[in-house]
Order: structure tokens, then sequence, then C-alpha cells
């Protein structure tokens, strides 16, 4: 079933439904005038470009060659579909993220499909991909869904290490509060260089404590961002956290 995150609806809806609609917000009903209502038929193209680049398979290669319960997987760890407000590929390092959290063998199987043009390198991902995955993977792991909040912490240090040209971790504690994320139970994963998600969540496998944080069943919400570095040319940022208040009253 296609999940919206609470948090995206508690921060977008309101304008959504106005703008769209060509509505003013913070007035009453009775006194609400039309404005821009001619906006619409020209947002209505965008609108369907972003459904159509939400499902996961919009570029999935070789679809022949997964059965119906791993296409079902491989739809059900695709929390991130609707999260438009995060870029394709962030939205692509939740679903790889996911797959190693419930399925590692169908992340090694994945990967390998959407790499084919390169046979030595997809090689390369399924021993890295199955070094850890078979021995280490908690069972019942959740799946991680996106937030906005934790997308709005990872981003601010995406801005700033790109800006600096810096690595690490700084001021993680202060960057939840900013995103209003009060959950006490959070950690990040970050990485520098890698030109597509594929690279980048091999990278974080390699990693002993990069791994722990993407496979730790006490995280539920993750937000991940991308800019670009000054030394490394780019940077990606993945926030991890616990329950938010929506989880806990599923």
């Amino acid at each position: 079933m296609c999940l919206i995150t609470f948090e995206l609806l508690q921060t977008s809806v309101h304008y959504m439904v106005f703008c769209f609609i060509g509505y003013s917000p913070g007035v009453s009903i009775r006194t609400m005038q039309p404005r821009c209502a001619g906006i619409v038929p020209l947002l209505l193209p965008v609108f369907l470009y972003c459904l159509s680049s939400c499902g996961i398979r919009s570029d999935l290669k070789h679809e022949s060659f997964y059965s119906k319960e791993e296409l079902k997987q491989l739809s059900r760890c695709n929390t991130a579909r609707f999260s438009c407000y995060m870029r394709k590929r962030s939205r692509r390092i939740i679903h790889l993220s996911n797959l190693l959290r419930v399925e590692p063998s169908l992340l090694s199987k994945y990967i390998i499909l959407q790499t084919d043009s390169n046979l030595e390198l997809s090689a390369a991902y399924r021993v890295k991909t199955d070094k850890r995955g078979g021995t280490w993977l908690p069972s019942k792991t959740p799946l991680l869904r996106p937030s906005f909040g934790l997308y709005l912490s990872s981003k601010m240090h995406a801005l700033v290490s790109g800006i600096s040209g810096t690595t690490g971790h700084q001021e993680l504690g202060l960057r939840m509060r900013l995103g209003l994320n009060w959950n006490m139970v959070y950690g990040e994963n970050c990485i520098y260089g890698h030109e597509n998600q594929y690279d980048m969540i091999v990278g974080w496998i390699e990693s002993s404590g990069h791994y722990q944080n993407l496979v730790n069943q006490r995280y539920y919400r993750v937000g991940v961002s991308g800019f670009w570095h000054s030394k490394y040319g780019n940077n990606y940022v993945q926030v991890f956290s616990g329950k938010k208040l929506f989880d806990l009253m599923r």
C-alpha cells in the first residue's frame, strides 16, 4: 500500500490545497477570494510528471528476471516513492537501504541487473553486498520510512559540508532539533565523491559503523539529501531516527 509520511502531509497539504485551487490561506471560508486560478492548468503537467517518476518500475531494468514475489518486495521497499521533496537519487538510496534491511540477496540481484553495462562492476557488487548481508542482518528489521524533518536535517549538513569542504558529523544533535526532530534515537551516514546510489550503498556496507546504522532495528525513519562538495565533488547525508508519533499510533 502506498504510504505518504505524516510529516509531509503536516507541512505541505495546507499550501498544496490553497495554492493549487487558488485561494488565500489564513482567512475564513466566506471571505476567501480566488487568485491565480489560471495557474492550475500549468501545474498539472508538473504534478503528472512527479507521479510518473514515483514508482520503482519507472527505471527498472530486466523486469522479466524477477519473480512476482520479488517485484512485490521491490515495490514494498520503495517507501519514499511519493516523497517528491527529495531528489530521485535520495529516494533510490532509501529504497536500496530497505532492500538491505529485509532481503540482501534481492539487493545484490537488483544492483547487478541495474548495472548490467559493466559486468565486472556487477560481480564486485555481488561480492560486496553479500559480504555482510547474509550473516549480520537482524531479523524483523522494520522498513525505513521517509521523514521531512529528517530530510531538512540532512540538507543542512549537506549544504554546510559541501560549501566548507569538510567531512564528518558536526552538530548532529543541533541539526535534529532545528529540523524539529525530538526523538533521542538517531544516527547519520555521510559519503563523499560517489557518482551513483549503488556505489554509495556499497560504500556504507563496507564500513562497519555505517552498516550498523543501515540495519539498526531501532530506526524507523530516514531522510536523505545531497549537495555539491568543494573537495570531493558531491556529498550525501542520510539521517535516521526512531519512531515518530505517527508510528506509535499505528
